[in-house]
């Protein structure tokens, strides 16, 4: 008898609990929607943000190459001159450029990969969207 009373407030329960999503479910879509909508804004935002990044690395990849390619003739002058220390300080200052250049070639790597995959997730995300709002 005990558990028959119980499966009849669980059962109660449930039909109270989908009756309130039955009777709001307009209301219900409709905040979806809204989340949905907010979600792809969103993903926008950061493939904007993501590509950003990206083309400010790749405004520095010359401004590198440049810098490398004076601080080599210079090198190569002090050389020229006899100067080792000039020369030192230039192979040093070499190595931490092709370091950064190194570093600013694998961040754009990243980056591109990160646009591509975000720009599909934002593709499917957006046509989703659009099936839902046409439902």
């Amino acid at each position: 008898m005990f558990n028959t009373v119980l499966t009849l407030i669980r059962g109660r329960s449930q039909d109270a609990g989908q009756a309130l999503v039955d009777a709001n479910a307009l209301s219900i879509l409709r905040q979806q929607l809204r989340d949905a909508a907010a979600g792809v804004e969103a993903a926008r935002r950061s493939v904007a943000v993501v590509m950003a990044y990206a083309d400010r690395e790749r405004k520095a990849l010359p401004r590198i190459a440049a810098q490398l390619a004076d601080l080599e003739t210079r090198a190569v002058a002090a050389l020229g001159q006899g100067r080792d220390d000039l020369a030192t300080e230039a192979a040093l200052a070499i190595a931490q450029l092709e370091a950064e250049r190194t570093a600013t070639e694998r961040a754009l790597a990243t980056y591109d990969t990160d646009i591509a995959r975000l720009r599909e997730e934002l593709s499917g995300a957006e046509d989703r969207l659009r099936e839902v709002q046409r439902g």
